[in-house]
């Protein structure tokens, strides 16, 4: 067939009563570059106050962080690779708007086969933050730990499998081209894991959003306050409906695989999404971190534009609050924080009022500790920084 008859022929069979338009089509990839293009700011902007706070008031670079940098820049690497595939790739397009030279063209076939891989090198280094931040967090929670490094080595076999399956269906054997490869026999056996893929991530997912509800559950707190701490890892939730709505979408995708040029976009947009959210959620620590430190003073810029006298006295309230915790060690480690009683080191439940009594915005943290108490048995003692608590004793012997 000459290269004439492939200009003028669509690449898909167009529904009935639909003429194939091939001049000025029809396109969603507007949606996906105004979606995308939003989370990629909201996300560099958390990273550089994340940064900000780790290097100018922690002064200390931990693991997470670096999974996370590596994260924020495979979530950039996608995001070129999205916003290419809809603009020189064609991707939002129906295939029937599209001729078969358009859908058989180097860069149709290149941009869906970047998109395809490049998911398998994120999603690794993003989930890990979150488990590189519970080891430090729970650290002295034994089989917190443990169930950290069983999360840790499956994400990573997981996505490591994925990575080389998609790339040995998906790229050209020698001597192939990028044609002969897309519409070979093994390409068309990645279409079959598309959704097992995807409903393993979601598992993931929703393992680290559950992963840290049961030691906060153990807090001596009521109900109420109990919610209100575990709405503070409530951004990972997010995650987890953007790992669902990519579900659908790929269902969709499934449904319609003859106009999958169309129905791409959604998934990507949903990938992108999950991806900005994930890297956002784990970075809450150093957030706080920063707004604790810095919160006067961008309450005060504020106040320069609303001109309100209410937020002037928030202003005055949050600089207060932080210069009264300057004294204490910092750190972005939340929610977890030493304290001791003023009776013989230990609490006995007789003083709730003492230490229940300073409710504060930001959360903070320091080096767990352990005291002997009494009976010879360790007592760990924690503290949420609004006030929250967590003591309980621990047979020496437990411990690792």
């Amino acid at each position: 067939m000459s290269a004439a008859d492939l200009a003028s022929m669509p690449a898909a069979t167009p529904p009935p009563g639909v003429i194939a338009n091939f001049d000025n089509p029809p396109s969603n990839a507007y949606v996906l570059i105004i979606v995308t293009t939003i989370c990629m700011v909201l996300l560099y902007m958390t990273m550089t106050i994340s940064l900000y706070a780790k290097i100018n008031i922690r002064k200390k670079m931990a693991l997470d962080d670096w999974t996370r940098l590596i994260a924020t820049f495979g979530t950039t690497i996608y995001y070129i690779a999205s916003v290419i595939a809809v603009t020189k790739g064609k991707f939002g397009i129906h295939m029937y708007d599209l001729t078969a030279a358009d859908a058989m063209c180097t860069s149709f076939i290149i941009s869906g086969f970047f998109t395809n891989w490049l998911t398998a090198l994120v999603w690794p280094f993003a989930k890990s933050s979150f488990f590189l931040m519970y080891l430090e967090m729970f650290r002295t929670v034994r089989w917190q730990r443990y169930a950290n490094y069983i999360g840790l080595f499956v994400t990573w076999g997981f996505y490591t499998a994925v990575l080389v399956a998609t790339l040995s269906f998906t790229s050209p054997a020698p001597g192939e081209t990028w044609q002969e490869s897309l519409t070979s026999a093994r390409y068309a056996k990645m279409e079959a894991w598309i959704m097992p893929i995807a409903s393993i991530n979601l598992v993931i997912d929703v393992y680290i959003l559950v992963l840290p509800i049961f030691p906060i559950l153990g807090l001596r707190l009521s109900t109420k306050k109990k919610l209100g701490v575990l709405a503070v890892f409530a951004t990972g939730l997010l995650a987890c409906v953007a790992s669902s709505l990519s579900i659908y979408f790929k269902m969709v995708l499934d449904w319609h695989y003859t106009d999958y040029s169309y129905y791409t976009t959604p998934v990507l947009i949903m990938c992108l999404v999950e991806m900005c959210v994930g890297v956002t959620a784990s970075a809450m620590p150093s957030m706080a971190l920063f707004f604790r430190h810095k919160g006067g003073k961008v309450t005060r810029v504020f106040s320069r534009f609303t001109r309100s006298s209410q937020s002037r006295s928030s202003q005055n309230m949050n600089a207060k609050r932080v210069e009264s915790a300057g004294d204490s060690v910092d750190s972005d480690q939340w929610p977890l924080k030493d304290v001791s009683s003023s009776k013989n080191g230990h609490y006995d439940g007789t003083d709730d009022n003492n230490y229940l009594n300073s409710v504060q915005t930001f959360i903070q943290a320091a080096t767990p500790t352990s005291q002997v108490d009494r009976d010879g048995a360790i007592c760990l003692q924690y503290a949420f920084n609004q006030g929250y608590e967590q003591r309980g004793k621990s047979d020496p012997a437990n411990q690792v």
